[in-house]
């Protein structure tokens, strides 16, 4: 199995930061439960099973299948559903935390929207269709 140099790198750098946010968080509620007075060890150590959970499985397994299935769909059908994440967000805040969303978190996450959107649309439309691979073309000489 070949993984390109581009996917390895994103790998990399995608364990490097989850390690920091996860010695991150640690220390940070270490120094908090010092400063209330209690013991951080027997707070924060049983929480790193499930931050390592939600960071392996909900941000990192989700995003290789998400890289891995664009090759699949056509780049427009990437674009309008990379651009949909903010509603989605704020769809499932509504439904499941019951958030609501102000005029001007309205209006940014309509901004966001429409630049993810246009620009999506606007690199799909001025990229080129590659060329087909080499071993997929028919030689002219044998006749076929």
């Amino acid at each position: 199995m070949h993984i390109a140099w581009p996917v390895l790198l994103k790998i990399c750098l995608l364990l490097a930061v989850a390690t920091l946010l996860i010695l991150f968080a640690a220390a940070f509620a270490g120094l908090a439960w010092m400063a209330w007075g209690g013991r951080p060890a027997e707070h924060w150590l049983p929480a790193l099973a499930p931050i390592a959970y939600l960071g392996a499985v909900g941000t990192l397994f989700c995003y290789f299948v998400s890289v891995w299935a664009q090759q699949f769909v056509r780049p427009i059908t990437v674009v309008l559903v990379f651009s949909l994440e903010s509603v989605f967000a704020a769809l499932f805040g509504w439904l499941c935390a019951g958030e609501t969303l102000g005029w001007r978190e309205g209006a940014g996450a309509a901004l966001i929207f429409a630049g993810a959107l246009g620009h999506g649309l606007w690199t799909a439309r001025t990229q080129r269709p590659s060329a087909p691979p080499a071993g997929n073309a028919q030689s002219a000489s044998t006749g076929s």
